[in-house]
């Protein structure tokens, strides 16, 4: 983004003037995005607010969903994924007694420490 704003506005990458086109072009694209975000927002709570109380209900499911959906990708690349994957979400949810919202990041650090091989085997017989 930076670097086609850059050469739209005829100056050259690594310029003073390209760093100020380059931070300009970020910072309104990230007005955009955020101004893009808000209207999404706004759009779908009118339309939820409009839809059956059993199409609502319905989108309880949506995280749990998309999971499944990453879980399964993961372990078509390697099986050994979902093995350490579901030990160590069984033992978090049933024997740790760890609010809920604390759950996502342990899962995400302790599978990023199993990825790192033995080392990482060794840090989760803690857990």
């Amino acid at each position: 983004m930076s670097a086609v704003a850059q050469e739209v506005a005829g100056v050259r990458e690594g310029s003073p003037e390209g760093e100020v086109v380059g931070s300009i072009a970020m910072a309104a694209s990230q007005w955009v995005l955020s101004l893009a975000t808000l209207a999404g927002a706004l759009v779908v709570t009118g339309v939820i607010s409009i839809l059956p109380k059993s199409i609502v209900a319905a989108f309880d499911w949506l995280l749990p969903s998309l999971w499944a959906a990453i879980f399964v990708q993961f372990t078509v690349r390697g099986p050994q994924y979902a093995l350490v994957s579901l030990g160590i979400g069984f033992r978090l949810v049933l024997w740790s007694g760890l609010p809920a919202w604390t759950l996502v990041p342990i899962m995400v650090f302790a599978l990023a420490a199993s990825s790192r091989g033995a080392d990482g085997i060794k840090l989760l017989a803690y857990l």
